[in-house]
């Protein structure tokens, strides 16, 4: 498999992942808009609401950067990339260290940073094979 392949697939997994955690954020069923109501704490939903929206705009990004590989566009791989740490990070950042967060999104995020890692590696791999080759 060569690393443009290794990159799709890598990509396709964030996406999937972003999902998930989205999912998890949104769906009426997991439980997380019982702890809003359970807890009455209009600032845990805003937080996770936000995180929300990193996430749908991480997984724009992702879905952006398969684009590039596409058309070619390779100059602007790193900073899709980027894009999507920083929506990440954007996120993290809405928890400190001890705040109240029922549904875990720390640990999540910090699953997800894996993933964002993985991709940046893939990509970097992807970017320096075309370089060589040119």
């Amino acid at each position: 498999m060569n690393s443009r392949n290794v990159s799709g697939v890598v990509i396709d997994l964030a996406i999937a992942k972003s999902d998930k955690i989205n999912d998890l954020l949104n769906h009426p069923l997991s439980g997380i808009n019982q702890l809003y109501h359970d807890y009455g704490d209009d600032s845990l939903k805003e937080k996770y609401e936000s995180c929300s929206n990193n996430y749908n705009d991480a997984h724009h990004n992702l879905e952006i950067l398969k684009g590039y590989f596409d058309s070619d566009d390779y100059q602007r791989i790193h900073k899709c990339v980027h894009d999507v740490a920083k929506e990440l990070k954007s996120c993290k950042h809405q928890f400190g260290k001890n705040d109240f967060d029922p549904a875990h999104i720390r640990n999540r995020n910090k699953e997800f940073q894996r993933y964002v890692e993985i991709v940046r590696t893939a990509t970097q791999r992807f970017v320096d094979d075309v370089a060589r080759k040119n």
